[in-house]
């Protein structure tokens, strides 16, 4: 971020403590820009026929001086990627090719661009007048009110990418797609959910969203994003707002800075229609399928607007250095809209090295405490408005570049009850652990194999099988044995299982026993053939590959099945299976070390071995305390937990 702008902010903080009007404080910021603002005011004015212009350009003034164009040094990088997506190769092939390039680039200095100080009159006034014809042609406009407008139609831009003409260009694209779906007739009588739905239904058969997390670009030009055909979730989410706003469908960007689960953040869009706003995934996911938050608790959800929300810490604590996405000074807090919230009023101890006396509340993120939201200091007590429940927070301050931790963890249960988490040295007790992480899509997976069957059979129709073990339970996520007893021997062997379950298994392992002891059974292997999205590793062959993390998976109309042909009969007395899972069970042969929090830190309780019982046993751990286990063999994931009637409770 550059000196200008820096300037620019410390001035707002003094503006915004004199009795100057807004508009007037903008135009000050605008320094020598400050004729091309006044233009577009003129402009306006001149006429009394345009007075709502002028109110939307004064709305657009008043709030600029928060946003700014950020010129990330890829303008190259740009090029080659909109080449690539503009080529035939497939969306996977773009990435590790543009991987490979982005690695060899150098790193660009970002250069700011502030918006209040750089847009020029013909800008503006060619944007707000492509928007209000646009309005006036809308069949829907009485159905948006004139500050719904301004500020979730009328903005110039999403972020902080480029700034271009933007509307006519996704205009003439998206709008025979909605054509498709809705006749004019119809759209009279339509909700904007409807119509909202619709046209989302077409960008997603035409442009299905590919997930790119780890490479890309961040802030495409508006009219390069439209061409991606794989990006980061906050690319689909402005390439969605610019697609639905051209065609006077207010949308906004909503979302959290950090899953309750998962290692980063995540945006999504959302319909702000008059009753209520209506969250979705552009490119992705319609209003009525919405499923994001159902499934994943969230700490915090924000929403970002255009103008400047006086609640937020940026505004209220304007000068005072703050952590990533609070300096932001167009958020708004709407946890409460999506999932059941509570306050916290909490003790902290407030630490010297603290630069702003502002609480803030943190989860964690796999590997560190990153803070979500922001409280009001009283004496020593905090206290945060709105808080997700079933999670557990960790109370801090800032201190410019890192946080100081100032009291224990608090865990917010289902029903909002607070339990602050303090280790109890007086009353210890044995956990006996089975996983280092939770993820919310394992139960499914285990729900997949119940009713599955192994049959064994001497024909390769199985027209003769017969049915030597049934799962009739969920299956634990490790390898599970069952040991067979049957009469005869036979050639062939399988795995079936429902149509509707994909077949998601990750191992199956056959073995004879002779002399005591089990030897492992080989083939060839059958089953049946393909793959979901025709991948080379989510086919029957990675049932037998040894490797727990892949699996089966394939689309069918008949039941699915994977076997082996042992190419004679062959007396088969044990089975091994594993589901389909993530690998964060306790493993054989691993290296764990388990810790505890207290005093502002992750305490060591010993390291220990992973057996074939699958359970690692701590004897003599303090209760009450908040838990991390470490697999220092492999793997990143890794959640804390409390410990609770015998079982690992994961937050």
């Amino acid at each position: 971020m550059n000196r200008t702008f820096y300037v620019i902010l410390i001035f707002i903080s003094i503006a915004s403590c004199n009795r100057q009007s807004q508009l007037e404080q903008a135009l000050i910021l605008a320094g020598d820009n400050r004729i091309e603002l006044e233009k577009v005011l003129n402009h306006y004015s001149a006429n009394p026929g345009d007075s709502l212009k002028y109110r939307a350009a004064v709305f657009l003034i008043e709030n600029m001086p928060i946003h700014y164009y950020k010129e990330e040094g890829y303008e190259d990088l740009y090029f080659i990627m909109d080449s690539l997506n503009n080529s035939g190769l497939k969306y996977k092939e773009i990435n590790y090719i543009f991987d490979s390039i982005k690695k060899i680039t150098p790193t660009a200095i970002p250069t700011i661009f502030p918006d209040i100080q750089t847009l020029s009159a013909a800008y503006l006034i060619h944007h707000i007048d492509f928007s209000f014809k646009n309005r006036n042609y809308s069949l829907w406009k009485n159905r948006v009110n004139f500050q719904t407008f301004c500020e979730y139609i009328l903005p110039y831009a999403c972020g902080n990418e480029k700034r271009e003409f933007w509307i006519e260009h996704y205009q003439n694209r998206y709008a025979p797609l909605l054509q498709e779906r809705i006749q004019d007739a119809d759209a009279v009588n339509l909700t904007l959910r409807d119509i909202c739905d619709s046209l989302n239904r077409g960008m997603i058969d035409s442009f299905q969203m590919r997930a790119y997390f780890l490479g890309g670009l961040p802030n495409y030009p508006p009219l390069m994003l439209d061409n991606i055909r794989s990006a980061a979730c906050d690319e689909y989410v402005k390439r969605t707002c610019y697609a639905m706003r051209s065609l006077q469908i207010p949308v906004a960007r909503d979302f959290t800075p950090q899953w309750n689960t998962y290692s980063r953040p995540h945006s999504w869009n959302t319909l702000c229609a008059s009753d209520r706003h209506y969250p979705f995934q552009g490119f992705d996911e319609i209003t009525r399928k919405w499923e994001i938050t159902r499934k994943f608790n969230c700490p915090k959800i924000f929403r970002q607007l255009y103008s400047i929300q006086p609640n937020c810490p940026a505004a209220k604590y304007a000068g005072s250095p703050l952590p990533g996405f609070m300096q932001q000074k167009n958020i708004k807090d709407v946890t409460s809209e999506y999932v059941p919230a509570s306050d916290i009023a909490i003790s902290v101890s407030v630490p010297q090295s603290a630069i702003a006396k502002i609480p803030l509340l943190c989860v964690f993120n796999n590997s560190d405490w990153m803070p979500i939201h922001w409280g009001e200091l009283k004496r020593n007590t905090a206290t945060f408005t709105d808080m997700g429940r079933s999670n557990v927070y960790m109370p801090a301050f800032y201190t410019g570049s890192s946080l100081t931790f100032a009291g224990d963890p608090i865990m917010l249960d289902s029903t909002g009850k607070s339990t602050v988490l303090h280790p109890r040295f007086d009353k210890r007790e044995t956990l006996r652990l089975i996983r280092k992480y939770h993820s919310n899509n394992i139960a499914q997976y285990k729900d997949r194999m119940v009713n599955a069957r192994f049959q064994a059979a001497n024909k390769l129709d199985f027209s003769d099988c017969e049915n030597i073990y049934v799962i009739t339970a969920n299956p634990d996520l490790v390898f599970n044995t069952v040991d067979i007893h049957v009469k005869y021997q036979y050639r062939y062997i399988r795995y079936i299982v429902g149509k509707d379950t994909y077949g998601n298994v990750a191992e199956l392992e056959f073995y004879t026993k002779h002399d005591s002891n089990y030897h492992k059974l080989s083939g060839r292997i059958i089953g049946t053939e393909g793959s979901i999205d025709n991948r080379s590793d989510l086919t029957k062959e990675v049932v037998f590959d040894g490797d727990v993390l892949t699996y089966f998976s394939v689309a069918s109309d008949s039941d699915i099945w994977v076997g082996m042909d042992f190419g004679k009969q062959q007396r088969i007395d044990r089975i091994r299976y594993i589901p389909r899972n993530d690998d964060n069970n306790i493993r054989p042969g691993d290296l764990y070390e388990l810790f505890y929090w207290d005093n502002g830190q992750w305490n060591s309780l010993g390291q220990k071995t992973g057996d074939d019982s699958y359970v690692l046993a701590y004897e003599n751990c303090p209760s009450g305390a908040l838990f991390l286990l470490h697999n220092h063999t492999r793997g990143k994931e890794e959640r804390p937990f409390t410990y609770e009637n015998g079982k690992q409770i994961f937050w």
